[in-house]
């Protein structure tokens, strides 16, 4: 297991990558702040989440969405001819906020 210190210069060029490319912003205080998680993917690069279980997530009303059986999506595809292959590696930054979401 590494430790979070010895990765800390990866962890700071993440937060900075991210910042450019204005996925994030700093803050000087918020009430939305929550626990920092680092992981390393397979490849070597971080997966910087937020551990939102204690913070956002007792804020948040649930939206009871059933997902579709394998079965059922199975069936829908019958008779298709053209699909596609999508990357959601970072799907969660490709979906922006409205302005009032992100005010402190």
């Amino acid at each position: 297991m590494t430790s979070t210190l010895s990765i800390k210069e990866k962890i700071d060029k993440e937060l900075d990558r991210l910042e450019q490319s204005q996925i994030i912003e700093k803050v000087n205080a918020s009430d939305w702040s929550t626990p920092l998680v680092t992981v390393i993917k397979s490849n070597g690069e971080l997966r910087l989440c937020g551990d939102f279980k204690n913070t956002l997530n007792n804020c948040i009303e649930d939206e009871k969405y059933p997902l579709p059986t394998i079965e059922t999506m199975l069936g829908n595809l019958g008779g298709n001819k053209i699909f596609t292959k999508l990357d959601l590696s970072s799907a969660y930054h490709q979906i922006e906020m409205d302005e009032a979401s992100k005010i402190c």
